[in-house]
């Protein structure tokens, strides 16, 4: 080997133990929580579509006029407890909570009568229903350290999601609730950069995607989740 390939291999090596941090991250147990907002790509056609088959069905109301709102936006949370196994890779398990999604519709309209040939029974009737998703996580962290105190790590999991759908519905005179339930096995991912401080804390942002997120009761589409967290180390 050349004195110059010998120079550039040292200067090389140097660079790359440079660039290590100066310390390896410390191993073992960790727990955490999360905290931020929530979007589900989805809008109120379903909802929309559940309403009418609730009139036709359920209620045997017709509605002359309707008004509905739909919120696909709210706050999730994230609960983990983790076991960092090298400077490179940790494993997650935890409890996520995906926000709810609001339906509402307030109508004018019609009963049908109960015995056939009475007259219609005018009267208002408002529906709301509440989609929520949240369950027990599992996932495998890519973690690359950048210094001392900063980290960026990609994580890969899936989701043993609990799907509620809660319908209320009242014409200001009788209500009737009705709670509707069913799980689904959803993968997800995302990115973050932790910031160690005090040694044992760690301040964290995370964007995380649920692929899929849901079923046919709650309504199935990609939910994404924005968090701040803190994580402590044993």
């Amino acid at each position: 080997m050349t004195t110059k390939a010998v120079r550039f291999s040292s200067l090389a090596a140097l660079a790359v133990l440079s660039w290590i941090p100066s310390q390896a991250a410390e191993l073992g147990f960790y727990v955490g929580g999360a905290y931020g907002p929530v979007s589900k790509d989805i809008d109120k056609s379903p909802f929309d579509d559940l309403l009418v088959r609730l009139n036709a069905g359920l209620f045997g109301y017709i509605p002359t006029s309707t008004t509905s709102t739909f919120d696909n936006e709210d706050y999730g949370y994230s609960f983990v407890g983790g076991y960092r196994l090298n400077s490179w890779l940790a494993v997650e398990g935890g409890y996520m909570g995906l926000g709810k999604q609001p339906y509402r519709a307030t109508m004018q309209g019609n009963f049908l009568p109960a015995v056939e040939g009475d007259p219609l029974e005018p009267s208002p009737l408002t529906v709301t229903t509440n989609a929520k998703t949240g369950g027990f996580s599992l996932s495998a962290l890519g973690i690359l350290p950048m210094s001392y105190r900063w980290e960026l790590y990609g994580r890969l999991g899936v989701l043993f999601a609990s799907n509620e759908l809660t319908l209320y519905a009242t014409d200001g005179v009788g209500a009737f609730k009705q709670t509707s339930n069913g799980s689904s096995t959803d993968f997800l991912a995302g990115a973050g950069a932790t910031f160690t401080f005090a040694e044992i804390y760690g301040l964290r942002a995370e964007y995380q995607r649920v692929f899929d997120a849901g079923d046919d009761t709650v309504g199935e589409a990609d939910t994404d989740l924005v968090t701040l967290g803190v994580t402590v180390k044993f």
